[in-house]
């Protein structure tokens, strides 16, 4: 039987949902990883497309985190395929070229959400926390 997406390979033992990183820049995986685990999240790392699709096929996580532009497959392929496998997968691209997509690209991409890469993360992790369902605490 397939894993069932979207619940965090870790959720069921430590609590924390699981985000899936996927973006070929090591300094921006190391910001993003930062951010998340700080906000409470558990991060696992992908440093391409392919890689990224490997780590998706073996595990399950609340929020999947892609690059737009990476070297081979790129982002709108990596989202692509994902919503192909998990249609209800939450995804957000993040990228530096958010801005410079129209509408009908940013729907032709598939993604719930898209968020312009900063220093700080601080809107990707907004949008990690809108998208990932919250435990009464």
């Amino acid at each position: 039987m397939p894993p069932i997406h979207g619940l965090g390979q870790s959720q069921a033992a430590e609590g924390l949902p699981s985000v899936l990183v996927i973006d070929d820049g090591e300094d921006d995986r190391f910001l993003i990883r930062h951010a998340l685990e700080k906000a409470g999240y558990d991060v696992t790392e992908a440093a391409s497309g392919k890689e990224g699709l490997d780590k998706f096929r073996l595990g399950v996580f609340a929020v999947v985190v892609c690059d737009y532009e990476m070297p081979g497959m790129g982002g709108e392929q990596v989202i692509s395929q994902i919503k192909a496998q998990a249609q209800s997968q939450k995804v957000i691209l993040h990228s530096t070229k958010v801005e410079t997509l129209d509408n009908a690209q940013k729907q032709a991409i598939g993604a719930d959400r898209f968020v312009t890469k900063e220093a700080d993360c601080k809107n990707l992790v907004a949008a990690v926390k809108e998208l990932t369902p919250q435990k009464n605490k």
